[in-house]
């Protein structure tokens, strides 16, 4: 085994031992458990998008880890739809209507 001795200058792997020359770290490392079904993921966005995307959650009283999702789920909708032979239109608040086309 692979312990330091009561006060030993040493810490063992894993451990911060504060010193008068080392300061006690702000927090400690991360336990963290990650819930089963999720997987946690960075994404580098355009500033524009996250822009779009934090008035998305704002608007919807949502994080943007929610934001996203729903993001996600509504495009997965609409292109399912449109493959399937449907059609997507949006009737505005001037009864004019667009159709969403999806590539």
């Amino acid at each position: 085994m692979n312990e330091s001795p009561a006060g030993s200058a040493h810490a063992t792997p894993g451990q911060h031992r504060a010193t008068p020359d080392t300061p006690t770290p702000i927090s400690a490392p991360s336990t963290t458990q990650r819930r089963p079904g999720y997987v946690r993921i960075n994404a580098e966005l355009p500033e524009d998008d996250v822009a779009v995307l934090a008035k998305i959650a704002d608007r919807n009283n949502l994080n943007r880890t929610s934001a996203l999702a729903r993001a996600l789920r509504t495009t997965e909708l609409i292109e399912e739809t449109v493959k399937g032979g449907g059609r997507v239109i949006l009737e505005l608040a001037d009864g004019s209507r667009k159709e969403i086309v999806v590539p």
